[in-house]
């Protein structure tokens, strides 16, 4: 089995062999599984960063953000189309997405800042 993992790796020098069992609390527990869901990132992942001392950064609201960033990705793209078929003033264009985003780095503040 060891060298059938092995082969399906493109990095065998990277295979976890090693294995550490830990207990918990329920408390505890329910703490570390509650910090991994917060990550977005597989237990596994989460916790080997944690414990070979690699920072963890988690900014409440980013996904927020996503929907905001490709709905003004979008405008841009139409502005830009428009302009280049004549079709607009792109001066009132820019000008609304220079608004929107400063409201988006506006909200990413706020998440960095609730994070500090």
């Amino acid at each position: 089995m060891y060298e059938e993992r092995k082969e399906r790796h493109s990095h065998p020098a990277r295979l976890r062999t090693k294995q550490i069992v830990i207990r918990f609390t329920e408390e505890e527990y329910k703490a570390v599984k509650s910090k991994i869901e917060q990550s977005k990132m597989k237990q596994q992942d989460y916790l080997t960063r944690a414990l070979t001392s690699k920072p963890i950064t988690v900014v409440e609201g980013v996904h927020e953000l996503i929907p905001e960033l490709k709905r003004i990705g979008n405008n841009l793209n139409q502005l830009t189309r428009a302009c280049h078929e004549g079709k607009a003033d792109c001066k009132l264009e820019v000008e609304q997405i220079e608004k929107e985003m400063s409201e988006v780095w506006q909200l990413l503040n706020r998440s960095l800042q609730g994070r500090a």
